[in-house]
């Protein structure tokens, strides 16, 4: 599954280092070995190995290694928009016998999945306008800079493999000059072959699709039999329950009931209703979480 969330500022990626606020089990002891940089642009700008929080940061805000600042003034104050979170979530049964039954090659074909992926919204979305003769066009730059984080578990603590790519909105062109990805105005929608997010969005199935794909050829490959679910390509390891599926989606569950409750079933009223079910976040250490997953699932011949 693909899902989209742009990142305004900043501050509001703070959640990927602040421990009062994570609840991920990779984020307790060892997030910095579970992240790293991703694009063509991330390249140029000579970005490698583990993300630094001060670094990411200031890349979010839009301020260059060279010194250079992104963004656009508005009286007398620099505004620039962060970026854009993908999300790519592996089936639930993947979660399961990866984190739970500890099959580290499902988690090698998630990482090939979110690569594959990567690399398609590069080609495809990578854009950022230019002036020529006082003629303003957008050039495809098919450069990103993205940071990578591995989660490995939902608000509920229940196994939830998945990855965050926050997509910065940076990215450089043929001149060698860094500027922000393209967006359209309001009297340009009917642009249907630019501006980054614009592109995100409009090809969110595609994408999705890519990463379910690529996550099922990798899964078979290994040597697991899948089942299909629906027209959309999503799918589920053969041999693992429904019952134990849904014993792993509680947060799912307290969504549609919620729903149900209230009598609603559009995307914007599960949105509201994922808000209003949330739970405070808990702490807890790595060896006490993998604890509880083996505890819970050892009846059920996980």
């Amino acid at each position: 599954m693909l899902t989209i969330k742009p990142i305004s500022n900043a501050k509001e990626a703070q959640h990927y280092y602040a421990n009062k606020d994570n609840y991920y089990l990779t984020d307790k002891e060892s997030l910095k070995e579970a992240s790293g940089w991703m694009g063509k642009g991330a390249e140029y700008l000579g970005l490698e190995g583990n993300i630094e929080p001060e670094q990411f940061l200031k890349l979010l805000n839009g301020e260059l290694p060279n010194g250079q600042l992104l963004g656009i003034n508005k009286n007398g104050e620099r505004h620039h928009r962060a970026g854009t979170d993908v999300t790519l979530s592996a089936p639930k049964s993947i979660s399961i016998l990866a984190l739970v039954g500890e099959d580290k090659r499902l988690v090698e074909a998630h990482n090939k999945a979110v690569a594959v992926t990567f690399e398609r919204i590069e080609q495809l979305a990578a854009e950022a306008r230019i002036t020529f003769n006082k003629e303003t066009a957008f050039e495809k730059t098919r450069n990103l800079v993205a940071a990578s984080f591995i989660h490995t578990s939902s608000r509920e603590l229940q196994p939830d493999l998945h990855t965050h790519l926050p997509i910065l909105n940076m990215t450089r062109r043929s001149d060698g000059q860094w500027r922000a990805l393209s967006s359209l105005s309001p009297n340009e929608k009917d642009l249907l072959d630019n501006g980054f997010r614009e592109l995100i969005y409009d090809n969110q199935h595609y994408l999705g699709l890519t990463y379910t794909s690529t996550l099922a050829k990798e899964t078979k490959n290994i040597g697991y039999d899948i089942r299909i679910k629906d027209q959309y390509g999503n799918f589920e390891i053969e041999g693992v329950s429904d019952e134990i599926i849904k014993e792993a989606s509680k947060r799912r569950q307290d969504i549609l009931k919620d729903m149900k409750q209230k009598g609603f079933s559009s995307a914007k009223a599960a949105e509201k209703s994922n808000l209003d079910t949330r739970k405070a976040k808990e702490e807890i250490d790595s060896a006490s979480l993998i604890k509880k997953w083996k505890d819970e699932f050892s009846t059920k011949n996980i």
